[in-house]
């Protein structure tokens, strides 16, 4: 399983970005026991986030939101103030 993180382009009206943590694998069976073993049973229903699971493209995907922000200043390094 290799896992990629990845941030949306639209800062909303909240101030908040898309994160995007994609988990990907190269046969269908174990991303379905990851799903079911480590993703289903403990995920919050009400954090907010959004699980998807793409059958076709071996890939588990969960978006959250996150302070903009706060993402353009680790990538800039600047430190909160």
């Amino acid at each position: 399983m290799e896992v990629k993180q990845e941030f949306g382009n639209t800062i909303y009206n909240d101030g908040t970005i898309a994160m995007k943590v994609k988990y990907i694998f190269e046969d269908v069976v174990p991303m379905m026991l990851f799903f079911k073993d480590e993703i289903w049973g403990d995920r919050v229903e009400e954090s907010g986030n959004i699980w998807e699971v793409n059958r076709r493209e071996l890939t588990i995907t969960c978006t959250s939101w996150v302070q903009a922000l706060d993402h353009y200043n680790s990538i800039i390094g600047e430190e909160e103030e």
